[in-house]
């Protein structure tokens, strides 16, 4: 019987399966993100301004202000909804970033280890 020359002796070894993942974000999308955050920094402000005041307080400059006051309360209350969603959304996006940079630096300690 002849040896079948596909024996196992002659077959490559096979190539572990890939590891890494391509880029989430474009530079772009990356760049608009950064201005979209930065955007929020009004917000945020009256939001410690809300934070820094008691009912009472909020509701003096309320009745002082008139509408005009308690139409701007109302956007900036809009405005806060806004970025709430916003800090949803961020949140997602940190935790992936957190998840792709444990992934690599384990990647790379296993790297160090094998040495």
């Amino acid at each position: 019987m002849a040896k079948d020359k596909s024996s196992s002796n002659t077959r490559k070894k096979p190539e572990p399966p890939a590891i890494g993942f391509a880029a989430a974000i474009t530079a772009d999308e990356m760049h608009r993100g950064e201005r979209a955050a930065q955007s929020y920094g009004v917000t945020r402000r009256i939001a410690y301004a809300a934070l820094a005041r008691s009912y009472q307080q909020l509701l003096d400059g309320l009745r002082s202000g008139g509408e005009a006051t308690a139409e701007a309360a109302l956007e900036h209350l809009d405005d806060l909804v806004n970025y709430l969603e916003w800090r949803k959304y961020e949140t997602e996006m940190l935790e992936g970033a957190q998840a792709r940079m444990m992934f690599v630096l384990q990647q790379f300690s296993a790297e160090l280890l094998a040495q």
